[in-house]
C-alpha cells in the first residue's frame, strides 16, 4: 500500500529524519514507534504531504506521490487524524465532520455513527465541549467520512481514558479486519500495539531502527528504544 524510500527531511538547518525506508504492507495496521522527539509525527506529516522531503521518494498504490499536495492525496485515499486532534471547538460534531467530506457531497456517512455511537448522539454540540476521549472519537471519525483506504492516526491514545482506548482499538480492529483497511498509527501505549497491531516500525533520532511483526517486539528493543 505505502513504500517510502530514503526520505530525508530537516527543518532549516536541523535535519530530523535520515534515510527513512518503510513499508505498510495492504490491509495489515502498522505501529510507528519510538521516544518523543524521534521524527514520527514529521515522517507521518510527510507521508501526508504536509511536510516537504529533501530527498526520498514517497509511493502509494504503486504510484509515486512525493511532489504531490495533501489534498491530491486525501483524494488518492489517504486518510488523517493529526496528533493533538485539532477539531473545531466552535463547530458542532455534525459540522466538523461535514469539514472532511469531499466536494459535492453534504451528509456524513452513518458507518461513522456506527463507529462511534457517541457522536450520533451529540451531532449538536460543540466539537469544544466534548471530553478529550470523545474529541479523539471526532478526530478518526473526522478521517473516515471519506471512506480512505489509507489511514494514518498520530497518538490516537494519547491523554484519554482505558475503556475509549479500548473503544478506539475495536474500532481500528473492525476497519482492518472487516473493511480491508490499511493503518498506520503512531503509538507509544505497548499493551495497546500488542493487542492491535501487526507489524511495528521502530525510529530512534531521525533513523528507522528495526521493522518486524509485532512478535518481534523483543524486550531488548522495547528497553532500548522506548523506556525512558
Amino acid at each position: 500500500m505505502l513504500t517510502v524510500e530514503n526520505i530525508n527531511f530537516s527543518y532549516g538547518n536541523v535535519q530530523a529524519l535520515f534515510e527513512v525506508s518503510l513499508e505498510v504492507p495492504r490491509n495489515t495496521m502498522v505501529c510507528l514507534m519510538g521516544r518523543n522527539g524521534v521524527g514520527k509525527t514529521t515522517l507521518v506529516r510527510t507521508i501526508m504531504g504536509l511536510c516537504r522531503p529533501t530527498s526520498g521518494q514517497i509511493c502509494f498504490q504503486d504510484q509515486d506521490v512525493t511532489a504531490k499536495s495533501t489534498y491530491q492525496r486525501a483524494r488518492l485515499g489517504m486518510g488523517y487524524a493529526p496528533q493533538g486532534r485539532h477539531i473545531f471547538p466552535r463547530l458542532t460534531v455534525e459540522e466538523n465532520l461535514q469539514t472532511g467530506l469531499p466536494r459535492g457531497q453534504s451528509a456524513v456517512p452513518e458507518s461513522v455513527f456506527d463507529y462511534f455511537p457517541v457522536l450520533g448522539d451529540m451531532k449538536s454540540r460543540f466539537g469544544g465541549d466534548l471530553s478529550g476521549g470523545q474529541q479523539q472519537q471526532l478526530s478518526i471519525a473526522r478521517a473516515l467520512v471519506t471512506d480512505p483506504e489509507f489511514l494514518i492516526l498520530d497518538e490516537p491514545t494519547e491523554g484519554i481514558q482505558p475503556n475509549i482506548i479500548q473503544r478506539i482499538g475495536e474500532v481500528l480492529n473492525r476497519l482492518s479486519a472487516e473493511e480491508g483497511k490499511t493503518i498506520l498509527i503512531v503509538e507509544q501505549y505497548l499493551a495497546f500495539v500488542k493487542t492491535f497491531c501487526d507489524r511495528f516500525v521502530l525510529m530512534n533520532r531521525g533513523r528507522v531502527v528495526a521493522a518486524d511483526t509485532i512478535d518481534g517486539l523483543t524486550d531488548g528493543l522495547v528497553s532500548d528504544y522506548l523506556h525512558v
